[in-house]
């Protein structure tokens, strides 16, 4: 079995070393580079399965060196290590390509652990569908583009799995939870706040289609709707409420008769005369107006 072989980018010798020994150990090739600049000779030269890097480092630091070879190379997973742990931080990892983020200091178990995972959803993405239509935009979660009326975007490794997982749980809530557990690792405070900041763009990339929504379910995650814009509202789409309450009773004008029409009776086939009488109906519900003119006696 071929070893795993990993690009470690690292400007702290000793702890570079400790890395190096410890998946040594555990089936992986480890080739050492001691900043950025000296990590993308070393990416073009060994062709690696895996990058794990630091962030901060001298002549180009590690968010540049991805950067550059994000532009090639869109499917290779990079893990970052670093001691920043801001959200700014880490999201702009995330939307340069990271796959994962690890903040030292950590254990060399989880180390061994996140790098074998990445590896893992990299041969599953491979055997699944990866092209879902959305309206009017296509997406590929291979090569993490969405396309709008033939303009393509590239959206960052981050960003593909979460829509990924929010076009196959199409018109379903997406549960918050699973999404930090599997593309985070816990989901912590800290970790939702980012995955925000992720759904916020996605539904701005997605919003030149109207009929495209990503909902908020307060408390329990989020929901990938595609509807037709221009339906027509018919009465059972009204909410139940609404249909339920009673319509608004109308309240008839007064009529003016002339008063000249008072002195002469009204008479109607039906009623006996020296009665006039005026029906007015509006509706089921409306009053019933009962106008009542007795002429005077000896007419």
């Amino acid at each position: 079995m071929d070893k795993i072989r990993v690009l470690l980018v690292e400007d702290e010798p000793t702890l570079a070393i400790i890395i190096k020994d410890t998946l040594d150990g555990e089936a992986f090739e480890v080739i050492l580079a001691a900043n950025g600049e000296e990590g993308l000779s070393r990416y073009r030269e060994a062709k690696p399965d895996i990058i794990v890097t630091d962030i901060m480092m001298p002549k180009i630091d590690g968010f540049t060196m991805v950067r550059h070879i994000r532009k090639t190379d869109r499917q290779i997973p990079v893990l970052f290590l670093s001691a920043r742990s801001a959200a700014n931080d880490v999201v702009e990892g995330f939307e340069l390509g990271g796959n994962d983020y690890l903040k030292k200091p950590f254990g060399m178990a989880e180390l061994i652990i996140r790098i074998k995972a990445l590896l893992n959803k990299i041969s599953v993405r491979k055997e699944e569908s990866s092209n879902f239509t959305l309206g009017q935009y296509t997406f590929d979660s291979i090569t993490q583009t969405l396309q709008y009326c033939g303009e393509k975007q590239l959206l960052s490794n981050r960003e593909s799995e979460i829509l990924k997982r929010l076009c196959e749980n199409k018109d379903h809530v997406l549960p918050m939870k699973d999404v930090l557990l599997e593309l985070w690792g816990d989901d912590s405070f800290f970790n939702a706040r980012s995955l925000h900041v992720f759904i916020t763009k996605l539904r701005h990339k997605l919003s030149k289609d109207e009929s495209i929504k990503i909902l908020n379910v307060r408390g329990i995650g989020y929901k990938l709707i595609c509807f037709n814009a221009c339906a027509n509202w018919s009465g059972h789409d009204v909410p139940r409420s609404r249909q339920s309450m009673p319509s608004r009773r109308r309240i008839a004008s007064p009529i003016s008769i002339p008063t000249s029409s008072l002195d002469k009776p009204c008479v109607f086939p039906w009623q006996p005369p020296m009665i006039c009488t005026f029906l007015i109906t509006l509706s089921s519900e409306s009053t019933i107006i009962i106008l009542e003119h007795t002429p005077p006696v000896g007419v």
